[in-house]
């Protein structure tokens, strides 16, 4: 039987343990809340991207009293139809708030043509090593806010990583009207997928970062597509029908 270790320690503290996503919320809530949940309309990817592709980063959240988040992510080109890609996003959960269930959840979605902000045609999720449930994909692009973020200051980066001569710039965004707010991102020019290896988000006394762990050309996918429908001129229409595509 598993324990969950922060559980035990605040247990024997005497403090109350910190459960981010609530007190009865499960491994089994989670993945459902996430097969109701829409894909994003666009997705970055880099040029030429070939099968096998692969960037792992660590995540982290941090603030308020206890609570402290880690998972890692895999973003994978995983197969090629019909000239489109399919980039995977398999995320690993570990002890899943703290209920001493490990997660391993899948989001995959098909795009049209790379570029930082690629169309996606259609998107799945799935548990590793299951069948992929196709999703909607959201409407229209959602810009990301950074009205009266102000760029402090930027630098160039060349960094050797698994081998690989990643090249680009590093720049600290900040302060914010709601109070000091700092973002700093490393991204790589060269790099796959957003190209960012580093990025660190804070703001008063909460924080959330994540870093480039690993890079590699033999990744696989996690789900069972066989006998899956991947056209690219199909979609998932509002009533969960796959019909043509129009536009």
């Amino acid at each position: 039987m598993r324990v969950c270790l922060p559980f035990l320690m605040l247990l024997l503290a005497g403090c109350p343990v910190y459960r981010p996503y609530g007190d009865d919320f499960t491994a089994a809530d989670y993945r459902a809340s996430r097969r109701k949940a829409e894909a994003p309309h666009d997705i970055a990817l880099h040029s030429n991207p070939r099968v096998g592709q692969y960037w792992d980063r660590q995540y982290e959240t941090h603030g308020y009293p206890n609570e402290r988040q880690s998972w890692s992510e895999r973003r994978c080109v995983t197969r090629e139809v019909d000239g489109h890609f399919v980039i995977e996003m398999q995320e690993h959960r570990p002890d899943f708030n703290c209920t001493g269930e490990d997660v391993y959840w899948v989001t995959a979605v098909l795009v049209d043509q790379p570029g930082e902000q690629a169309r996606v045609l259609r998107a799945w999720v799935g548990e590793k090593g299951g069948r992929p449930t196709e999703i909607h994909v959201q409407p229209k692009h959602i810009e990301e806010e950074t009205r009266h973020t102000h760029l402090l200051w930027h630098s160039a980066f060349d960094q050797t990583f698994d081998g690989y001569e990643l090249s680009g710039t590093e720049k600290v965004l900040g302060p914010h009207e709601d109070g000091p707010r700092t973002t700093w991102i490393r991204k790589a020019g060269n790099g796959w997928f957003d190209g960012i290896v580093d990025y660190e988000f804070s703001f008063i006394d909460y924080g959330n970062e994540y870093h480039l762990q690993a890079i590699g050309r033999d990744g696989a996918t996690w789900l069972n597509w066989e006998g899956v429908d991947t056209r690219p001129d199909y979609l998932l229409d509002e009533e969960k029908k796959v019909v043509r595509r129009t536009q």
